[in-house]
């Protein structure tokens, strides 16, 4: 089959019959582009259009094929099986087509996905919290472990050295880099992300939780100073406030978009790293009052 024959055969029967391309579209249901298209040899017209298309041209679809009239009685076995051949590839052509458009509407729709979860992803790392403690953020630590870390008081050997290994493993705990998030205006959950990722609060030398070392001292404190237990309740409130923040905060990195709580990461954040400071703030200066360490 001959595309370019079957497309000026085509042109020329519209002609004959005073058509215009848009009035023989318009007969077929078809747009004036496709039909420009067949008579220019560029495509050819689906199996199901060349019935109705040899009827609006006086032609048999064995002429439509073949580009050209022929005699009835020279019909040949070969023009049959053009016929055959040219509905076969048609319907190997329509299924490739389907297949290329579910390809493509398959792929279309992934990039999309993807489209929407990056940006997404872009919106809820770079999303800003407010830092509601900011105001009542400066806390000096250092001028406590220096007093502490340079006078036993009144403590016992035992006693002291206790307080010794809780006052160096808060030094490393809330060091400056945590500091720095503390003075923040803002945080975003990249911040947050970063905080989850940096920050231990297991003791690798006996497996316990370092943030609870604090714990450990109050029971020396209160041997010596009974009003201290008011404080004691303090510490132990804001310890677990600071545990249950770091748990909800580890659960919004980890399942983002799927876990629910009422404050936003950076929110969370700042909250964990106010009562982390404050609490432990409370824990140094009883023990430079308790023991009467000299400043």
């Amino acid at each position: 089959m001959n595309q370019e024959k079957m497309g000026n055969f085509i042109s020329t029967k519209r002609k004959e019959k005073n058509m215009t391309q848009k009035e023989l579209a318009d007969k077929l249901g078809v747009t004036d582009k496709a039909v420009s298209k067949w008579e220019r040899g560029i495509g050819c017209p689906d199996i199901s259009y060349l019935d109705n298309l040899s009827t609006i041209l006086d032609v048999s679809v064995l002429e439509l094929l073949r580009g050209e009239k022929i005699d009835e009685k020279n019909i040949s076995e070969q023009d049959l099986l053009e016929s055959m051949f040219y509905s076969k590839e048609v319907t190997k052509n329509r299924i490739k087509l389907i297949i290329n458009t579910i390809l493509v509407s398959i792929i279309l729709i992934i990039s999309l996905v993807l489209v929407f979860f990056n940006v997404r992803n872009y919106f809820y790392l770079n999303s800003e919290y407010e830092n509601f403690y900011k105001e009542e953020s400066d806390i000096d630590l250092n001028k406590y472990y220096d007093i502490i870390l340079n006078n036993q008081g009144k403590y016992t050997d035992e006693e002291y050295k206790i307080i010794v290994d809780y006052v160096n493993k808060t030094k490393v705990r809330l060091n400056d880099e945590k500091k720095e998030y503390l003075y923040k205006e803002k945080a975003t959950m990249k911040d947050c992300i970063t905080f989850i990722e940096n920050t231990h609060f297991i003791d690798d030398e006996n497996g316990n939780i370092s943030i609870k070392a604090g714990l450990d001292i109050y029971p020396i404190l209160l041997k010596y100073d009974l009003s201290k237990y008011e404080n004691f309740v303090r510490y132990i409130n804001n310890l677990h406030t600071v545990l249950r923040a770091f748990n909800d905060l580890g659960m919004l990195v980890e399942y983002r978009y799927s876990y629910t709580n009422n404050s936003g990461g950076g929110e969370i954040l700042f909250l964990i790293l106010y009562y982390e400071f404050t609490k432990d703030e409370l824990l140094l200066k009883d023990i430079i009052e308790v023991g009467e360490l000299d400043v």
